[in-house]
């Protein structure tokens, strides 16, 4: 979860979305809201979404972020804890 963590600041998902600690009011309101990621995906479902998020969600505006196997593993099990 760690290198997750990590991962999902350095990789750009911060762009877009505010982390699941330490995030202001103010950042977590233009943020785009992650909501309960743990209601929708297991972890092999979220870590194929990040490896090409388009092919999942079609119509999807998250760009893909061309995360390798392992790294796109690490942020699910982030964002699953």
């Amino acid at each position: 979860m760690a290198r997750g963590e990590k991962l999902f600041h350095n990789a750009g998902c911060v762009a877009c979305h505010a982390p699941r600690r330490g995030a202001t009011e103010a950042l977590s309101r233009v943020s785009v809201p992650l909501g309960e990621p743990e209601k929708k995906y297991s972890i092999l479902g979220l870590t194929e979404f990040l490896l090409d998020p388009t092919k999942i969600r079609t119509s999807g505006r998250m760009p893909n972020l061309a995360l390798g196997h392992e790294a796109a593993s690490d942020i699910a099990q982030y964002l699953l804890r």
